[in-house]
């Protein structure tokens, strides 16, 4: 039987991947050009960019040593930042098509104490931390990622 699958159709050509069986068919065209554009559902965008956003701040926390007289001042700015990003969280959350999608609001006072426990430099400015848009994340109201309306 050696050489059975050698005449088949599509010999050497890669194999198609991507299933999208389980998409919604009203959905799998427009999913398909978001795609290939590089781009996500606005939801996943917005999840992206609040991770990053979180990232950020939880770096210059961690940049602020736990014994230095920056920490207080550092701690209440992660603590701003992270209720900022929380009502983010929640219009975010509603946001996604379903449960299984939302992501949890963040801990202040665990990732404080995390981040107080781990610092990583000794030199970095209690100032570091990103400016947060006073609206919510952009695309929630409707159009693409890229901030269409």
């Amino acid at each position: 039987m050696a050489g059975a699958f050698d005449r088949l159709p599509g010999r050497g050509a890669p194999l198609r991947l991507e299933d999208d069986s389980l998409v919604d068919p009203e959905w799998r065209i427009a999913f398909r050009l978001l795609k290939g554009a590089g781009m996500a559902p606005a939801w996943i965008e917005a999840r992206k960019e609040i991770d990053r956003e979180l990232d950020d701040a939880r770096s210059a926390l961690a940049a602020v040593p736990a014994g230095s007289p920056r920490r207080a001042e550092a701690e209440r700015c992660f603590a701003d930042l992270a209720a900022l990003l929380n009502r983010r969280i929640m219009l975010f959350n509603l946001s996604t098509p379903g449960p299984r999608w939302a992501r949890p609001p963040i801990d202040i006072e665990r990732e404080t104490s995390l981040l107080g426990a781990s610092e990583r430099s000794a030199d970095g400015p209690a100032h570091a931390f990103p400016s947060m848009p006073e609206t919510p994340v952009s695309g929630l109201s409707g159009g693409l990622a890229s901030g269409e309306p």
